[in-house]
């Protein structure tokens, strides 16, 4: 609570001469925190990143980022986390502490080659990036293909939704102040105006400013006026236009997906599902709890549920469940609503031993409203082109296997995200790896379906 309340104060005192002292006091304390890391002989690069970097410090809003970079994956790994953890905790939170943060110069080299998610911040750090300490480990990766680039910019617009639906779709997150959920809006706005326009025009703007200012957006002029009085000013509607801004942001970028892919394609092959109803385990407690869910639709949502979906992924893990809820994009739930169902979700979380994921479908894409980060990072939003199993069990016939696809699931013992899969999961993706090979795609998204392949 003091927190949030010292930050307002830093917020409504921002403005000259208070400006250049605050703006002063983050340069102090970026500069004492690399001091406090440089005595680590194994880091190779510190850079301060995003708008710290720039010199587009908001006190009382920005946040500091810091990128850290190791010669090795020797003993110094844990030490250098801990010290970046207790700066977290120092600065109440303006030091944003990330364990993927602190990585290694060839996790560096792997992440630039082969990880869409971490390509664009790269890339922005090419540009952008401050260098505090070290050698400018940046400036030595060799170009991204365009394609590399463009999947890169869709994932990074997959990254401001998750923080939308963390911000502002779960209940907890309802205990924040007006002025940080009218920053969430901001930026989330802001960023995805940017990022759209690299993904076309291969040009990084400057700020988040100018990419309001370039368009005549009816929201982006509501955030300008907004940020001209910090954020301040209570707006009920702006979590309902941002949310309604998001859906149809991504419905038109998928719509336009064939003429302007924003991914890479590969050759056209048929893909299949084997996940048979019958043999789809679903626990008693997990069964009462979706038809509590159902009627809570029901109830308090009306036609503006139009069916729900029970699915499997491979891209989760094994025994996880996906439910779906179609909407349409004229009649959307409200902000409102969509928090009182994931609240009422987050409840029974802990009851269950199957995890569900809640997701609102809009035509061919689904917006996960239950998100878990970091792992979410790198799965997104659902289309037929990033999780095409999903949709093939939704009746779409169109899917494609594409770069995205390949990395998660085919390229499954390199991309660090199933480390500590049990062993089925294993074999779930080792049988997905050797169809793509074959060229004829099959999904075994349950156990019977996975003893299947395994006789082939």
């Amino acid at each position: 609570m003091l927190k949030r309340y010292l930050r307002r104060f830093v917020l409504w005192s921002a403005r000259p001469p208070l400006l250049a002292v605050y703006q002063q006091v983050y340069w102090l304390v970026i500069w004492g925190a690399t001091l406090m890391l440089r005595r680590y002989r194994s880091i190779a690069a510190i850079y301060v990143c995003r708008g710290c970097a720039k010199n587009q410090i908001m006190p009382g809003i920005s946040d500091i980022d810091f990128a850290i970079f190791l010669a090795n994956d020797g003993k110094e790994k844990e030490a250098i986390q801990r010290t970046f953890r207790a700066l977290d905790r120092a600065t109440g939170g303006v030091i944003e502490y990330y364990p993927n943060l602190v990585t290694t110069l060839a996790s560096l080299e792997y992440r630039w080659r082969s990880a869409p998610a971490w390509q664009y911040r790269y890339l922005e750090g090419k540009t952008t990036w401050r260098l505090l300490h070290g050698a400018d480990v940046l400036a030595s990766l060799p170009p991204l293909t365009e394609t590399q680039r463009r999947s890169s910019c869709y994932v990074e617009m997959n990254r401001w939704w998750l923080i939308f639906a963390t911000q502002i779709l779960r209940a907890s997150a309802q205990r924040h102040s007006a002025v940080l959920q009218n920053v969430t809006c901001y930026k989330v706005v802001s960023e995805l105006l940017n990022i759209r326009a690299a993904l076309f025009t291969g040009r990084l703007r400057g700020s988040r400013a100018e990419a309001l200012e370039g368009t005549d957006l009816p929201l982006a002029k509501q955030l300008i006026d907004l940020a001209a009085h910090r954020f301040f000013p209570r707006d009920d509607r702006l979590g309902d236009e941002t949310f309604g801004f998001l859906v149809t942001f991504f419905a038109e970028l998928w719509e336009n997906f064939q003429e302007r892919p924003f991914l890479y394609i590969y050759r056209e092959g048929s893909q299949q599902v084997d996940c048979l109803e019958s043999e789809r385990q679903i626990g008693t407690k997990e069964q009462q709890h979706l038809q509590m869910l159902q009627r809570h639709l029901e109830t308090r949502w009306g036609e503006k549920c139009k069916e729900t979906h029970l699915v499997k992924s491979a891209l989760w893990d094994f025994d996880d469940l996906l439910w779906i809820i179609d909407v349409d994009r004229r009649l959307l739930p409200t902000v409102q609503e969509v928090t009182a169902l994931t609240a009422l979700h987050d409840r029974a979380q802990r009851e269950r031993g199957q995890n569900i994921f809640l997701f609102l479908r809009v035509q061919s894409v689904a917006f996960p409203i239950t998100p878990v980060m970091p792992r979410d990072l790198h799965r997104g939003l659902l289309t037929p082109a990033t999780a095409p199993d999903v949709f093939l069990q939704l009746g779409n016939e169109s899917v494609y296997w594409t770069d995205y696809t390949q990395w998660y699931l085919a390229d499954w013992q390199a991309n660090q995200q199933w480390l500590d899969a049990p062993e089925q999961k294993k074999r779930q993706l080792s049988a997905i790896t050797k169809s793509v090979e074959s060229g004829d795609i099959v999904y075994p998204l349950t156990l019977s379906a996975l003893e299947r392949v395994t006789w082939q």
